[in-house]
């Protein structure tokens, strides 16, 4: 179980797009614009997290991945407003006493040390399972009853970006390269995914005491995606 204050930043969007191969850093492209920054953002860490979660459409039939794994992917990018003042005074090379600092200590650190960033994980929750009962396969039905709630560690699968403007932090989860029985789920959760009213978030792990309670970094609902309605990436040069 995960115990859970308010979030610390706020999700501002949520864009879904579907690739003929997996895109790294979506923002360094320069197609897509973050909203305008906060006047007089002072703060040492970055006003916004771009997490994208990279999820492959069709199923890899290998026990083992890796990082060269790719094909078709739907990526699901939550864009997230951190709030100005968090965790003031505090120094990474300080042990976090709560939650602002653990998460300050991870934009700062993350995409320099293993140990940070791999406190890193995910959650999801099924809102509307009963209902999903009467129209899903009872093998999928077991396995988000086993799973609701539960947070998920991201690593290895996940790579950090650092604006050079210094004004996001991007975090990219490669699905790809999931275990096999994960990426079993995910695919056959896919293909049902309209039915799903999801409650989805991100946190970082509390793992000593001072750390507690654990707090979401940002959380929001994705209600009945459509995977037909997520946006060809990249678009057509103009004029096409």
């Amino acid at each position: 179980a995960i115990e859970v204050a308010a979030a610390l930043g706020d999700v501002v969007a949520v864009d879904t797009f579907i690739s003929e191969k997996k895109i790294f850093d979506f923002l360094a492209l320069n197609h897509i614009e973050l909203p305008e920054p906060s006047r007089n953002w002072k703060e040492t860490y970055p006003e916004f997290v771009v997490i994208n979660q990279m999820l492959a459409t069709n199923f890899h039939n290998s026990m083992f991945t890796d990082e060269k794994t790719d094909g078709e992917t739907m990526h699901l990018i939550v864009y997230v407003r951190l709030k100005p003042n968090l965790a003031p005074g505090y120094e990474t090379d300080q042990e976090p006493q709560n939650a602002e600092e653990l998460l300050k200590r991870f934009l700062l650190r993350a995409d320099q040390e293993p140990d940070i960033a791999h406190c890193f994980k995910e959650i999801g929750v099924v809102r509307n399972l009963e209902e999903l009962g009467a129209h899903l396969p009872s093998s999928l039905m077991s396995l988000f009853r086993k799973f609701n709630g539960k947070p998920v560690l991201t690593r290895p699968e996940h790579f950090f970006h650092r604006d050079p403007a210094g004004r996001y932090f991007g975090i990219d989860l490669d699905a790809h390269r999931y275990k096999y029985m994960t990426r079993t789920a995910v695919h056959k959760a896919l293909g049902h995914v309209e039915r799903v009213a999801l409650g989805y978030g991100y946190v970082v792990e509390a793992r000593k005491e001072p750390e507690l309670p654990e707090c979401m970094l940002c959380s929001c609902e994705i209600l009945m995606l459509q995977k037909n309605r997520a946006v060809k990436f990249p678009p057509p040069p103009a004029g096409y």
